[in-house]
């Protein structure tokens, strides 16, 4: 069986990892983004950097699970704002690259775009692998072998594997856009590569929130965080209900049997 403490402890540092190559692998982009003038290198800086603020989100929530059950909410609320990240990088990638359509641009330097694209890709890459041997390090343990502090870095480590096929993805359709762009001379292939991206990290907005929706159903791999949520609810509606009930009764023993003005009540209490 796998130590949970030691999943969690190495799920945080692979995310640390992930977040420092995403902000690197960021900057670089927008620097290769301005000297080639390459929106679809603009778009796979933009997908790094929402991949860093995710991946940021994510270590914080895990140091917080460490504290406890206290965490759940604010680990469920960064696991939605991946989903909200995502289709906002999706909605800035289509909107260049649509608005690039109508007026492509001539680019300069494509070396510079090819080495931060390669970065871009070989990163991700790298990072998948140890995300899958993670996730089956995961998997080899069982959920009961996962405690409540332990069973979100399996939820985590799903999202940032997904963050990195997305990744490699993007970065891979901004080089064939660059290349299509430079070397065979067809200015548009760039914007309408950043589509491509845009639509990619759409569909990775929508993969995450898959998820989301399978926890919030109580399809996920700590069901008994919905199990608590339910018992929540239950006891919420039930003592609602139930102060609806009582109110009901007393105002059905104070005015019934309903007397006329001036007469008393034919009936006796018993």
């Amino acid at each position: 069986m796998t130590d949970a403490a030691a999943v969690a402890r190495s799920t945080a540092r692979l995310v640390a990892v992930a977040l420092a190559a995403s902000v690197v692998a960021g900057g670089a982009g927008f620097v290769a983004a301005a000297m080639t003038g390459s929106v679809a290198v603009l778009a796979a800086a933009v997908q790094s950097a929402v991949a860093a603020a995710s991946q940021g989100l994510m270590l914080a929530s895990l140091r917080r699970a460490r504290k406890g059950a206290a965490a759940d909410d604010f680990v469920f609320w960064s696991e939605i704002a991946a989903v909200l990240l995502f289709g906002l990088g999706a909605g800035i990638a289509i909107g260049v690259g649509a608005v690039r359509i109508g007026g492509p641009a001539q680019l300069a330097s494509p070396g510079v775009g090819y080495g931060v694209l390669a970065a871009i890709v070989v990163a991700p890459g790298w990072l998948l692998s140890n995300v899958n041997a993670a996730r089956r390090a995961v998997d080899a343990g069982g959920p009961d072998d996962l405690d409540r502090a332990s069973a979100w870095p399996a939820t985590f480590l799903a999202v940032l594997r997904l963050e990195c096929i997305a990744g490699v993805l993007g970065g891979a359709i901004a080089a064939i856009a660059l290349f299509v762009s430079t070397a065979l001379d067809v200015a548009v292939a760039d914007a309408i590569g950043t589509v491509a991206e845009g639509f990619g990290m759409a569909g990775a907005a929508a993969r995450a929130g898959l998820g989301v929706r399978r926890r919030i159903m109580g399809g996920s791999r700590a069901p008994e965080i919905a199990s608590v949520a339910a018992s929540k609810i239950g006891a919420a509606v039930e003592g609602t209900a139930g102060a609806e009930v009582r109110h009901a009764s007393v105002a059905a023993r104070e005015n019934y049997p309903p007397s006329r003005p001036g007469k008393k009540s034919k009936h006796r209490r018993r």
